[in-house]
């Protein structure tokens, strides 16, 4: 039976089509659970526009120095003299004595920061922006970081430029004072960020550092990215309660915000939310600390206030910096001469 070639070609022909049966059905099979999971992909386009205006980003500027010498030894300013040699631990802590826990309660930290933060017109000088020069009150707003006064250009979102170059951006001299620098300040310069103005500045964590003695350059590139929603992706464009838009550093500003709130009663002087008190310098001591020590080991990552998603929109502003020393040697000696 087996050496009939009539049965060898139907066992052959069985065979193929039972393998191509099998691969055909698997293909099947993995068209359609491609289809039902919804796969996505990134397309990436570069394009360049020369007419389009582009919005100018914000940017938030700091003192190294936040505590003018002159005012932290005033009478009244000693509970935060005293608190600031305490919490650094300064070889000289233990000649400056502690504060009663009455005083610490009724301590206004915004006001003190306020007060002893450089003002803007000793700060900043010589701001132009597309070649035109600016009024120094109107160009900066007041502006409350973890490095307690600062100033932020653009601080509305409202300017753009359409040209690239140095004579289509903002230019600007900075004094930082030093001689106004406590002796407990180890570090001097400037901070600075770039950012979107409904973005809070962060500038512990994306902060630039500037020297004194130097010129700066910075050149930025922009970018848009477009995520998109579920079942593609899953992002977000609900704005937090206190933000306008949503980011991600916003969602984890109102995260920690909200903790805050929870564990001390208050917020401190740097985040948003008229409708919670301003924690004072007692609560700054004895409580915010310790959540700002426990929120970044991650002990309440697990709420759901604290899920961040990525923006379904989000403009980047990247920055390159290229420095200089100034003055030059020679016109330095003219300046001085002249």
């Amino acid at each position: 039976m087996w050496n009939s070639p009539e049965l060898f070609r139907k066992l052959i022909w069985g065979v193929m089509f039972a393998g191509f049966f099998i691969y055909s059905f698997q293909c099947c099979f993995r068209s359609f659970s491609t289809y039902v999971s919804r796969p996505t992909s990134t397309k990436y386009n570069m394009y360049f526009e020369p007419s389009k205006l582009i919005r100018f980003p914000s940017i938030t500027i700091c003192n190294m120095n936040p505590h003018n010498s002159t005012y932290l030894d005033l009478a009244e300013q000693r509970p935060m003299k005293a608190y600031l040699y305490e919490t650094l631990k300064t070889p000289w802590s233990d000649d400056i004595p502690r504060p009663a826990i009455q005083k610490l309660q009724n301590f206004n930290v915004k006001n003190y920061y306020r007060n002893s933060g450089q003002r803007i017109e000793q700060f900043i000088e010589d701001v132009t922006f597309l070649e035109d020069p600016l009024e120094i009150s109107d160009a900066f707003k007041e502006q409350f970081t973890t490095h307690g006064l600062c100033w932020t250009f653009n601080a509305d979102g409202n300017r753009r430029v359409n040209r690239t170059g140095m004579d289509f951006g903002l230019s600007f001299g900075l004094n930082i004072d030093q001689d106004q620098y406590p002796d407990f300040v180890t570090t001097a310069g400037v901070k600075i960020m770039f950012h979107n103005y409904y973005e809070p500045a962060l500038i512990d964590e994306y902060g630039m550092a500037l020297s004194p003695g130097t010129e700066n350059f910075i050149s930025l590139s922009y970018e848009r990215i477009k995520n998109l929603k579920a079942p593609y992706g899953n992002c977000s464009s609900e704005p937090p309660p206190l933000y306008q838009n949503y980011s991600v550093s916003g969602c984890e500003r109102q995260c920690f915000t909200e903790i805050m709130v929870q564990e001390c009663g208050c917020r401190s002087y740097y985040l948003r939310g008229n409708q919670y008190d301003e924690c004072t310098l007692y609560k700054e001591s004895e409580c915010v600390e310790a959540v700002i020590k426990r929120y970044h080991q991650g002990e309440f990552s697990g709420l759901a206030s604290c899920t961040c998603q990525d923006p379904c929109i989000s403009e980047l502003y990247k920055a390159t910096l290229s420095t200089a020393e100034y003055p030059a040697k020679n016109y330095g000696e003219a300046f001085r001469s002249g």
